[in-house]
Formats: structure tokens, sequence, C-alpha cells
């Protein structure tokens, strides 16, 4: 019994070895902050836009609105996407009461410069950023 389980797991070993497998490559996903406590009143300007018949086209105008923002407003992170290419994108928007909370997926060189300031300027106020 045992001569025969020995062959049976050779010939599987052999059957899984010649198959190809793909990993994703971790190296490949960028790391993700998030930015809490931005107040709301700073999207008065979109306000119209919030009665449009599209709630996907009101994300899409507030992303854009606080990624333009946001990049104005800390001058190294700005040069690391307009200069070199680097990724800083807002992948998702909650929108609260009085504030709103953002994702945002970023390059790890901006992302270690985030981590060692804390904190993300837009307008005049500052947010708290977390890994």
């Amino acid at each position: 019994f045992f001569f025969f389980f020995f062959f049976f797991l050779l010939a599987k070993l052999t059957e899984v070895s010649s198959q190809k497998f793909t990993l994703n490559d971790a190296k490949n996903m960028l790391p993700k902050i998030t930015v809490s406590n931005i107040p709301n009143y700073l999207f008065t300007s979109l306000s119209a836009l919030k009665n449009t018949p599209s709630e996907s086209d009101y994300r899409e105008k507030t992303k854009e609105f606080l990624e333009a923002r946001f990049l104005e407003k800390n001058i190294f992170v700005m040069d690391q996407v307009s200069n070199l290419g680097k990724v800083f994108q807002i992948v998702f928007v909650n929108t609260g009461k009085d504030t709103t909370t953002v994702g945002i997926k970023v390059s790890p060189e901006i992302r270690h410069y985030l981590i060692r300031t804390t904190w993300l300027f837009i307008g005049n106020t500052h947010c708290k950023m977390v890994d």
C-alpha cells in the first residue's frame, strides 16, 4: 500500500510541477493611505452637482477636486506627481454629515513622506493621515 501511495504522490507532484502558476507581485501593488476629517464646507463649489441624477458623477468630481486641492497645498507631493510621475490617486470618498474621509493610492516615496509628516493640507486646514 505504501509503495502504491508513494508512486501516486510522485505522479501528482510531477503533474503540479508542470503547471504554471502566477502570483501577484507585491511590489506592483501600491500602498493606500486614509485621510479623515476633511471639512465638508470645502465642497461648497460642488454643491450644485450634488443634485445631479448621477451620484457617481458627483463622487468623481469630488475626487478630482480633492486631488487638485491636496496637490496644490503639498508641494513635495505635487513635485513627485508632476515631475517624477509618481502616483497620487483618490480611490474612494466617504462623505459624512460634517466631514469626509478619502482613501488615496500613493507611490511608496509619497507614502514614506506622508508617514513622517502625518498631515495633508487642503485649503486652510490640515487633515490627519493614517497608513
